[in-house]
């Protein structure tokens, strides 16, 4: 239909102008790629405090050369990824950042199938970085599985880089946050979080990033590039209904490829002994995923955090400010490896 109120025959339908040919291919060659894979149509997400995908700095010409898909950690959002810091790594006129949030869902195999139909709707061929912390690299290796097995996309990521994650096989028995800060069990309604000590929630904040206080603040400076203002994302209380139900689905994962576990593209790897939840050599395990001699593995040192030079700060030298960085320690350093 023709939305211009100008265009004489805007109320005329026309119809798909490849329809015919299509359909005479589709006669000769037979079922295409995933015509014979039910892919869910429902939308089943339930309350997120962002969209699945949101563009946090768009580029100033397209096609960008060069694109993120940063995938939101357990309990995250578009605002687990500092946006201020961006312009020091890579220049706005031909980097493209996406943040993934998975956040919504309290079905594990509804949220991976859903995400996975968002993601393929990259097509215009840009090169492609993926990156995951904690359980966000858990959905980007399942959604790239989904993109190994059953779909064929031109934007398929030329690199796979995780942080602060336990290989697949390994995460269910060693990645248990609800172990260590059991008051996360207790989250079950948005009012949960208002009798929350403040050093509960600084452990939200340096575990998850999941800021609870002066939102708006983080929010504005996430945005600051995007086409979305703060005023667009939803409510505090459907933020926290969002937290809940991660929790939910981080339980219900279960590793399933066996063998056939690997994946296509080159794995980036990083890890911190001063992690309290997740041990380097769980994440070191990545290397039986990645196709041979692909693989790297970034061991972020007491004595020195070369991602702190490359954003050209100083120099840490002291192991215990390492260790308060916590488990959302990466998040803050991951890209400028991506960009290295």
């Amino acid at each position: 239909m023709r939305s211009r109120p100008w265009a004489s025959n805007r109320d005329k339908a026309f119809p798909y102008p490849f329809r015919e040919a299509t359909n005479k291919m589709r006669a000769l060659e037979g079922p295409w790629s995933g015509d014979n894979d039910p892919f869910p149509r429902e939308w089943t997400r339930g309350v997120a405090g962002d969209k699945v995908l949101t563009n946090v700095r768009q580029v100033t010409e397209y096609p960008p050369q060069l694109r993120f898909l940063l995938f939101t950690p357990e309990f995250g959002s578009v605002n687990s990824f500092a946006a201020s810091s961006w312009d020091k790594l890579a220049p706005s006129f031909d980097t493209d950042f996406w943040i993934v949030s998975w956040q919504g869902w309290d079905s594990w195999t509804e949220m991976i199938e859903q995400v996975t139909r968002k993601v393929l709707s990259f097509a215009d061929g840009v090169s492609t970085v993926w990156y995951g912390h904690s359980m966000g690299a858990i959905v980007a290796y399942e959604v790239l599985k989904r993109f190994d097995k059953q779909y064929r996309s031109p934007n398929l990521p030329v690199a796979l880089m995780v942080s602060g994650c336990p290989a697949p096989h390994l995460f269910a028995a060693d990645y248990r946050p609800q172990d260590k800060h059991d008051f996360l069990l207790k989250l079950r309604i948005p009012n949960d979080f208002d009798i929350l000590t403040q050093e509960k929630r600084e452990i939200l904040m340096k575990e998850f990033q999941v800021c609870l206080d002066n939102r708006h603040d983080v929010l504005k400076d996430v945005t600051l590039h995007s086409s979305d203002s703060s005023d667009s994302v939803q409510s505090e209380a459907d933020y926290r209904k969002a937290i809940v139900t991660d929790l939910k689905v981080l339980m219900a994962y279960a590793f399933e490829h066996g063998e056939s576990k690997a994946v296509s593209v080159p794995v980036v790897a990083m890890a911190h002994d001063e992690d309290s939840l997740v041990e380097p050599q769980k994440v070191q395990a990545w290397e039986a995923y990645a196709p041979a001699g692909s693989f790297e593995f970034v061991a972020l040192e007491d004595n020195t955090l070369r991602c702190a030079r490359i954003l050209l700060v100083q120099e840490i030298a002291d192991s215990e400010v390492l260790a308060e960085q916590g488990h959302g320690y990466a998040m803050r350093w991951a890209l400028s490896f991506l960009l290295r």
